[in-house]
């Protein structure tokens, strides 16, 4: 689950459904069964924050304050040949 706020408006809470290519955030309310195109898309350029949480089976929910970031092909590839390089 994640929580954004837009500036000048509520902080908003739901689901990431998908993310445009053009940047926008498309979100679904965890107690709305469908999607709602009008309501659910966020633009980025208009965002104070954005925040990641963790909801575990029981409901709890907590904020995912930092996690590593998991590296591209691409960038570990890289790592590898310079890995040999230096060696």
């Amino acid at each position: 689950m994640i929580e954004i706020k837009q500036k000048n408006k509520e902080a908003f809470q739901g689901y990431l459904k998908f993310v445009e290519s053009d940047g926008r955030f498309n979100i679904q309310y965890h107690i709305e069964s469908q999607y709602n195109k009008k309501t659910g898309r966020f633009s980025t350029g208009s965002l104070e924050y954005i925040k990641k949480y963790q909801v575990d089976v029981l409901g709890a929910i907590r904020e995912i304050k930092k996690e590593t970031r998991v590296s591209t092909k691409k960038v570990l590839r890289e790592q590898k040949k310079l890995a040999i390089k230096n060696k």
